[in-house]
């Protein structure tokens, strides 16, 4: 099979990358001294204001359900290509 083959040769070479790097490469200095740090609070104010806000109106408009109930249905019994229109006339 060979993406099995792939992911074993890939993962060998990688570990073995790994091991190159942690051999050849210096180990991490450790910080003794940590707690002299500056732990100053920054503030940040900006002379530019936000943007109004905007509202959307997503309450239903009366005007349209009356057009839309004035569309006629197909009825049930028209079945597509039987002599019958979209509108469900014959």
């Amino acid at each position: 099979m060979p993406i099995i083959r792939y992911f074993v040769v890939v993962g060998g070479v990688l570990i073995a990358l790994l091991l190159a790097a942690d051999r050849y490469f210096p180990a991490p200095v450790e910080r003794t001294n940590a707690t002299d740090l500056d732990r100053t609070t920054i503030r940040i104010r900006s002379a530019r204001g936000l943007p109004e806000k905007i509202v959307f109106d997503t309450r239903p408009r009366a005007d349209l359900a009356v057009r839309l109930g004035s569309f006629r249905r197909a009825p049930k019994s028209c079945a597509r290509g039987a002599g019958c229109n979209a509108w469900g006339d014959s």
